[in-house]
């Protein structure tokens, strides 16, 4: 086997702070070469290309493959087809699987399109580190003499919740009933009600008033906001471990958790995890974390000095 090609690119978010963005190079069935927008999504598991692409792309794209079904936290569903997508950043070209979506996405930034979403799976089998000190992603064998990357203030392990459910996790509270995904993906924190019924978590309601909010799918739900204290534990180089206190304001979902995730062995409900909140953009950004599928950890980085 090669050695695993070196990739390297910076990382676009929208003017709001949210939804990190990464611009590529594709040619679609007419041989025209364009320009577009993936979201980094760690809240999603696999790859999908938005409704409007299909057309760029024509049917010889289309697997053989049946339809996937997928779900959203509002026990919405959709059955989705699968294409082949080949798309190049960093130096690198791609061929990889995609969900098609069926609704049309409408965001553009400076003019490009935003086209789709890379998840979870693609960033973990190309080993790439999504790094927010420095707006970056680039793969774990890329050495850099400009700028320096400096070790690790803390950290904590993804690996298990990588290995079983395919997703990034933490555990609020160090309870593994309180279950968060760090989802880029998500333009806020999302919690479940649930969470404070069942819980020691605190829950300060802003106002009575209710908010709109958008999933993936575009279904609007009207949610109340409220401000929920936290605490993370981290591993320090030390290893002594480090237990912090945050504050976040979170749209608050009235359900028991968020959504189940299946583990990655075992289509069994007995095998799933229940998801009670998300931690979205702009908190992971504003956290500096680096989110490395290599090592199958999050950290921070050291300040410079």
């Amino acid at each position: 086997m090669g050695k695993q090609k070196e990739i390297w690119t910076t990382v676009d978010v929208l003017e709001d702070g949210t939804w990190p963005l990464v611009e590529v190079g594709f040619i679609d069935n007419l041989a025209e070469e364009h320009n577009a927008f993936f979201l980094i999504d760690t809240g999603a598991q696999g790859n999908s290309l938005y409704a409007n692409m299909a057309l760029l792309l024509g049917k010889q794209c289309w697997t053989d493959e049946e339809k996937v079904t997928v779900y959203t936290f509002v026990d919405n569903k959709e059955d989705l087809d699968v294409v082949n997508f080949s798309f190049a950043f960093g130096g690198v070209q791609f061929h990889e699987e995609f969900l098609i979506s069926t609704h049309t996405h409408q965001k553009y930034v400076e003019g490009i399109p935003i086209i789709g979403v890379l998840g979870t799976d693609f960033l973990e089998s190309h080993e790439l580190i999504l790094d927010f000190s420095d707006y970056t992603l680039y793969s774990s064998n890329k050495v850099f003499a400009f700028p320096k990357k400096e070790g690790k203030d803390y950290s904590f392990s993804i690996n298990e919740s990588l290995d079983l459910y395919g997703m990034p996790m933490i555990c609020l509270n160090g309870d593994e009933k309180l279950r968060a995904v760090v989802d880029t993906g998500c333009c806020g924190n999302n919690i479940a009600s649930g969470a404070e019924e069942n819980s020691n978590l605190s829950f300060n309601y802003q106002d009575s008033r209710s908010v709109i909010i958008s999933d993936h799918f575009r279904n609007l739900i009207s949610v109340k906001t409220a401000e929920v204290d936290f605490k993370l534990e981290f591993s320090l180089e030390s290893g002594n471990h480090l237990i912090s206190p945050f504050r976040e304001t979170f749209n608050v979902i009235e359900r028991e958790h968020l959504f189940q995730q299946s583990s990655c062995e075992s289509d069994d409900i007995k095998d799933s995890v229940k998801i009670v909140a998300l931690l979205g953009m702009p908190f992971i950004a504003n956290q500096g974390w680096a989110l490395d599928y290599a090592q199958k950890i999050i950290y921070k980085r050291k300040s410079a000095r």
